[in-house]
């Protein structure tokens, strides 16, 4: 009997012992691993947590610490995967659980609001991309273009932004060529329109010139009634102003477009005696219509380039 209840005493001794041990071997992990994640050292910090339990199963604290390092390790997956809509539902997650400890919450906290951050930006961006696309649908290409330049200055880095950006540069581009498309319609329209100008321009001048001529030619048949010479006294005058030695040739006077007068562009009238001598025009003498006043002439006119016109002598 006193052999049994030694054994047991010892037995005794030893559990307890080994129970001592097992409490200051949990202990030391929690407590390394609370100051790993304050060092934010959280793989290290999930192996204290690990040891912990295996000390002292079922561990509410351990467990509790465990499971948030565990989630905070995939929330900083999630954000180096840049997995935006994973990481914003799992960091509110953890930021509501009741059972993550503070220290650990206040990580997830700040990661969760770069989450949030990046998820405004993107809000907004998205925005001014949608009023942009509104403004191109309704052909005002420059104003959407001003949308998407403030998008694109904004710098916007990493995947979050990747389809964003990609759809921003597609519609500016499209943007860009319908506005260079307007600016040859209008660059054409205007030449267009300075060519009809011009050829209207053109047709007014013509206009104007034929009746500038047809006015001329009218204040020169005005002055035809004042022409008081008549082509008989042009001969005479025009035989009295030319005097030479025949020696015996047979001289004679005759107007070079008989029953007409010349007119000059200012509407005055002239004569153009040929002296002809044995038949054959030898020179010629100019006697004003209204003055009589004579004149060496040239010999021919056909020939000058010049527009010739008559009105009937008086």
């Amino acid at each position: 009997m006193k052999k049994i209840l030694l054994g047991l005493a010892i037995s005794s001794l030893l559990l307890v012992g080994c129970s001592n041990k097992s409490e200051e071997a949990y202990q030391s992990a929690m407590t390394d691993g609370i100051q790993a994640v304050a060092d934010q050292n959280y793989p290290k910090a999930k192996g204290y947590f690990e040891t912990a339990l295996k000390e002292k199963n079922d561990d509410k604290k351990a467990e509790n610490y465990l499971a948030a390092v565990k989630n905070y390790q995939i929330l900083l997956k999630y954000q180096e995967e840049e997995d935006l809509e994973k990481g914003l539902d799992l960091s509110t997650k953890l930021s509501n659980d009741k059972n993550v400890p503070d220290t650990i919450k206040k990580h997830v906290q700040k990661v969760g609001e770069e989450f949030s951050a990046i998820k405004n930006t993107l809000d907004e961006s998205m925005k001014l991309y949608n009023e942009a696309e509104k403004l191109s649908e309704e052909k005002k290409y420059t104003e959407s273009n001003e949308k998407l330049k403030v998008i694109q200055s904004e710098k916007l880095q990493g995947t979050y932004y990747k389809d964003l950006l990609a759809k921003t540069v597609e519609l500016s581009q499209l943007n860009l060529t319908e506005i260079e498309k307007i600016a040859l319609a209008e660059k054409e329209a205007a030449e267009q329109k300075a060519k009809e100008e011009a050829e209207k321009k053109a047709a007014e001048e013509k206009i104007a010139k034929q009746k500038a001529e047809e006015q001329q030619l009218a204040s020169g048949n005005e002055m035809d009634s004042t022409f008081s010479i008549t082509e008989r006294q042009a001969l005479d005058i025009a035989e009295n102003f030319y005097s030479f030695n025949s020696d015996g040739q047979q001289v004679s006077f005759q107007n070079m477009n008989p029953g007409k007068i010349f007119l000059n562009e200012d509407g005055s009238g002239f004569y153009n005696i040929y002296v002809m001598v044995e038949g054959a025009p030898s020179a010629a003498i100019s006697v004003d219509a209204n003055t009589g006043e004579a004149n060496h002439s040239i010999m021919h006119f056909r020939g000058l380039g010049v527009e010739i016109r008559t009105v009937d002598a008086p």
